[in-house]
């Protein structure tokens, strides 16, 4: 009985505990408009005839020990390629800085991931409700739907990173010239319609310098119209919005984004 309590400190040292390699992964891919893509490879598996499929939960054992000295879960990393002759292939990633630590049965659902044709031209993409940024510090019009939802491919992160970092850094220099009061958030929510017209909502937040950093003093908004025209890779837009006119060539596409790069570079 006197070594009892060692046997039981070296069980407890060698013991395991499960952590988290890969959620359950499962959604549709489809194309464009919507249709299935079948047999198409998700990670190890491919899709049914629904464009369906299932990547089942990974785990491993880790030893107690281990984790004590660590005392925080694990990050978890997804990194899980899709590809289909014909079609552009996407890698879905994903990271979790304590992901690890997740129970046995994680599972996420990703719905529906679309994968572009590899001759998919920009006006298959065009015609929907956007979330548009524009910076007078940059020549790129980024048109974002959805915001970050649906968003889980490497490329469309970075879309959205680099969209995001020209928000970080140049929120001082947006708005009107003639206005002393910093901007704090501007964008336009776009719907463009095959008529060759869209409809834009603008909101532009202002910040509270008196209550400090992204404190909002006021906000306005205007709503107008447009009209646009496609030429291959050329979109020439018109509207009373100096952001949203001009003409611009086509950059990265996909389902849940657009990159148009003015041709005359702004000189502000």
């Amino acid at each position: 009985m006197k070594h009892l309590p060692i046997v039981l400190l070296c069980i407890v040292l060698t013991s395991c505990v499960s952590r988290l390699r890969r959620p359950g992964l499962y959604g549709t891919i489809a194309d464009f408009e919507g249709n299935p893509v079948t047999n198409c490879t998700v990670g190890e598996t491919k899709t049914d005839e629904n464009g369906y499929f299932r990547l089942p939960e990974i785990r491993y054992r880790q030893f107690l020990l281990t984790e004590m000295f660590q005392m925080e879960a694990p990050p978890l990393f997804i990194f899980e390629v899709i590809d289909k002759k014909g079609y552009v292939p996407k890698e879905i990633v994903a990271f979790s800085s304590f992901g690890g630590g997740a129970r046995k049965g994680a599972e996420w659902n990703l719905d529906t991931i679309h994968l572009k044709k590899e001759d998919q031209k920009p006006i298959n993409t065009l015609v929907k409700q956007w979330r548009i940024h524009a910076y007078n510090t940059s020549d790129t019009l980024y048109f974002l739907k959805d915001e970050h939802r649906g968003c889980m491919d490497r490329k469309c992160g970075d879309i959205h990173n680099k969209h995001q970092a020209y928000n970080a850094v140049h929120l001082s220099s947006l708005g009107n010239s003639d206005s002393t009061v910093p901007v704090m958030l501007k964008h336009f929510d776009a719907l463009v319609v095959p008529e060759n017209k869209f409809k834009i909502y603008r909101v532009t937040a202002y910040e509270d310098n008196e209550q400090g950093i992204m404190a909002l003093k006021f906000q306005d908004s205007v709503h107008t119209e447009g009209s646009w025209q496609l030429n291959d890779l050329l979109l020439q837009l018109k509207s009373a919005i100096p952001e949203l006119n001009g003409s611009f060539k086509a950059g990265e596409f996909d389902y849940h984004y657009m990159t148009w790069i003015r041709t005359v570079p702004n000189t502000k």
